[in-house]
Parts: C-alpha cells; sequence; structure tokens
C-alpha cells in the first residue's frame, strides 16, 4: 500500500510554505555559516536560552497586538525557532524560516520550520497575518535589505513586529565592541532610513520599542559556583511594529 504521510509543514491547515522561487539567492550560499560551532560558541551559547528569549519575545508581542486565534504567524530569521514554540505553546499556528540548516534539524520545533532566505522568502503571497524578524537584518547588505523587506511586504497581510541593529547604536554595531565577523557592519542603516524603507514598501509605524533595550533573561547556577544564579540578558536595538497599509 502506497504511503500517504506528507511533509510537517503540508499537513498544518494555514502553512504558507510553497516552493521558493527558481532565481539564484546569493544569501543561501552563507547558509554554512551559521553552523553548531556558530550557534554554541561560548560567548552565544544560543541553545541555552532561545526558548526563554522566544517567551519574552512573544510576551511583548501579545500585549501590544492583542491577535485573534485564528492568526498565523511567520519568524524569519527563526534560528532554533524559540518564537515559533512560544506562539504554539498558546494555540496559534506559527512557522519559521532559516538559513541555518543546522537550527532546522535541531530544533524542537522543526516540523513548522523551512530552509530559506528573507530576500526570497519560500512563501506565498499575503501568506501569514504576522511576521517577525528579528537580529536578521544586520546580516544583510544594504540591497539584500531593500529586497527582503519587500518581501516582508509581500507575505504579510496585517503587522510586522521588527528589530535591528542600525547604524546609530553603536554599543552593537562597532565590530570591536560586538566582533561578530558575519555581521554586516559597514551595510547598517539608520532609523530613519530603515522608517523611510518601509513605509516606501507599504507599511506604517504601529508602535515604536514594542521591546525595551534589555530584557533579564531566565536565571541558571554559575559554571564556576551552583550556589551563584547567572542572567542572560537579551539586548535589542532598533524595534518596531509596522501595520500593513491597504488600498
Amino acid at each position: 500500500m502506497p504511503s500517504t504521510t506528507k511533509s510537517p509543514t503540508r499537513r498544518q491547515k494555514n502553512s504558507p510554505f510553497r516552493r521558493p522561487r527558481k532565481a539564484a539567492d546569493k544569501t543561501l550560499k552563507r547558509a554554512a555559516v551559521f553552523d553548531k560551532t556558530y550557534f554554541t560558541e561560548e560567548n552565544y551559547k544560543y541553545e541555552e536560552w532561545h526558548s526563554d528569549q522566544g517567551e519574552k519575545i512573544v510576551k511583548e508581542i501579545n500585549r501590544h497586538l492583542h491577535p485573534k486565534k485564528h492568526w498565523t504567524f511567520l519568524d524569519v530569521g527563526c534560528a532554533l525557532g524559540g518564537v515559533v514554540q512560544a506562539l504554539r505553546r498558546r494555540g496559534y499556528e506559527a512557522y519559521g524560516v532559516d538559513l541555518s540548516h543546522w537550527c532546522i534539524k535541531n530544533s524542537p520545533t522543526k516540523n513548522y520550520l523551512h530552509h530559506g532566505s528573507v530576500t526570497n522568502l519560500p512563501c506565498a503571497d499575503d501568506s501569514v497575518d504576522v511576521t517577525v524578524c528579528i537580529d536578521t537584518f544586520q546580516y544583510l547588505t544594504r540591497d539584500e535589505a531593500k529586497n527582503a523587506i519587500k518581501e516582508l511586504r509581500r507575505v504579510t497581510q496585517k503587522y510586522l513586529c521588527f528589530e535591528s541593529i542600525t547604524w546609530e547604536d553603536t554599543q552593537f554595531s562597532d565590530p570591536k565592541e560586538n566582533p561578530d565577523t558575519v555581521r554586516k557592519h559597514t551595510s547598517l542603516f539608520t532609523q530613519e532610513e530603515l522608517l523611510e524603507l518601509f513605509e516606501d514598501a507599504g507599511f506604517k509605524v504601529k508602535k515604536k520599542r514594542f521591546l525595551p533595550r534589555h530584557i533579564e533573561g531566565k536565571a541558571k547556577p554559575s559554571a564556576e559556583d551552583d550556589d551563584y544564579l547567572e542572567y542572560y540578558e537579551y539586548d535589542f536595538s532598533f524595534n518596531a511594529i509596522f501595520e500593513v497599509l491597504t488600498d
């Protein structure tokens, strides 16, 4: 008897996924950089705190948007899927897209994730109610970022929750202070440039700074002293909730 098993993402009622366009996507060529070493190195240890960070971000999204239970979410640049996981725990239909094969393979929500790039999203037009894009644009060139904004508008029906390092945020944008060699420090936009690009693409600002500058993360025992608790602090740069303009 032939198997009727389908791909996990295809079984979901409102899955946005489709085959991406055949045109070459240069950002996909950098996918191998985002491997286990990148996400688990000593100063990052993303696998240890992604779930807690996702809960903190989703709490702020809920506080400002009050989303309906039938809305569909897409997290672009989802990494291990902390935001997707937090949304699904609350009963929302949520999916994620990321360049990292390692993250998708090792994510607790891998059945809802898809490999792809923000510059060529593997999603249908107007296929999600809310798109989330956190800590992603600083890995793009300026031309890639402009294309990415158009892609975010293409797939989004209602709202975009966005965050990125900007040029004037020297605490995060200075490569000496924040030495992530994968980030495009020389390609960052200013806040005003980003706002203008989003407006030109068909978005308007609903809420600036829906994420605070710092959120104290979950406590865990120190590696040096079990009696001492350490807190991982989540830091956010320029962020805003954008509303999709309708004709």
